[in-house]
């Protein structure tokens, strides 16, 4: 017995070394893209060794890296560079960019990147090495490919590979994973990948290459439903307001124009809770210039946040247009040249000055 499986152990590790001295680009690209889904997620979310997230990412490098058996062996290392490149050039961007919001970046962000010129010294002082500790990776490849190519490696393989044998089983393989992963998902993980909104959850349940992608997908879909949905759209945006101005005419109640003549300010305070308010610590108020405003105006507590992927520039959106968020991607990028009505227009009309201020610091 002790022999037989000393004998089924021998033939295991002769398969396996079998294998690997005739993949050695394809191994070598599969630990490298391991090991950058898992360090990014070590040096973000904290859950450096969860099996589901890993098993996702394996699955996704599986798939894509079959693909280059359908290449000659000389062609291979290119096709694998070029997506081990990608994820690196995406977990550097998410690293640093996680260090500052502890959030994940977003396509939709890239029409901004115009004002990094205004924290460049800023961002340079908190660089640090491990946030370029990713592109250890594409350097590795180039160096083993280097010596594979003096070795004569790709002529041998050439020779034994059967290219399309090997997509097929690796392919295989890479499906289970991925099959394995599904029928652990819930519907809210589910959800909250189509929303798109915690982003640290979808990295932490589903790993950086599903987050990225499917962030990409989000930030493609208004401009395609721009070029191809719009008639649609505006027909039940149209539609729409034609029935609302069929409904019968709000009733006037005692609000009605009491503030007529005076003068209107938002004080918009980013990520402030209500509980704040009236809140004291040591008989000291926390926010005593917002108490005494809630005492002399109006306070409505009951609503809920509305923002999505744009977070602060949809909460600034809504509050001047009571217009929702797009869905997708962010309506100051997405939707930036529409004409809306907003307050400060309408205050405009009545014969109102408007201006905004802001306390941008550093």
């Amino acid at each position: 017995m002790k022999t037989k499986i000393l004998n089924v152990i021998k033939q295991i590790k002769q398969i396996i070394y079998n294998y690997i001295s005739t993949n050695w680009s394809f191994v070598a690209f599969f630990v490298l893209l391991s090991l950058e889904t898992i360090l990014i997620r070590n040096f973000t979310v904290g859950n450096t060794w969860d099996h589901k997230p890993f098993l996702i990412d394996v699955s996704l490098i599986l798939i894509a890296g079959s693909l280059s058996y359908l290449l000659k062996p000389k062609n291979q290392f290119r096709y694998l560079l070029f997506w081990l490149i990608i994820v690196t050039v995406m977990c550097t961007i998410n690293s640093i960019y996680y260090k500052f919001y502890l959030s994940f970046t977003s396509f939709s962000l890239l029409a901004t990147l115009g004002q990094v010129n205004d924290v460049t010294d800023s961002l340079v002082e908190k660089f640090t090495f491990f946030d370029f500790i990713y592109v250890l990776a594409p350097i590795t490849f180039i160096i083993l490919h280097f010596r594979l190519k003096k070795a004569k490696y790709y002529q041998m393989v050439a020779k034994l590979e059967k290219g399309k044998k090997v997509f097929s089983k690796t392919l295989l393989i890479g499906g289970i994973c991925g099959a394995i992963s599904l029928v652990s998902l819930t519907t809210q993980d589910y959800s909250r990948l189509a929303k798109q909104w915690n982003r640290e959850y979808i990295v932490e349940r589903f790993g950086i290459i599903v987050y990225q992608s499917n962030d990409l997908i989000q930030s493609l879909t208004p401009k395609l439903s721009s070029l191809f949905g719009y008639d649609k759209a505006a027909k039940l945006f149209r539609d729409f307001y034609q029935e609302q101005s069929q409904l019968p005419a709000t009733k006037k109640n005692k609000y009605t124009g009491i503030m007529e003549n005076m003068n209107v300010v938002f004080v918009h305070m980013e990520s402030v809770q209500s509980f704040l308010i009236g809140k004291k610590i040591n008989g000291q108020a926390l926010v005593p210039t917002v108490n005494q405003l809630i005492n002399e105006g109006l306070f409505f507590s009951n609503f809920y946040p509305q923002p999505s992927v744009g977070t602060s520039s949809d909460t600034e959106f809504t509050l001047l247009t009571s217009l929702m968020p797009a869905l997708s991607g962010t309506v100051f990028v997405s939707y930036y040249d529409r004409d809306y009505v907003s307050i400060p227009k309408l205050l405009k009309e009545k014969g109102y000055y408007t201006f905004s201020i802001i306390a941008f610091f550093f």
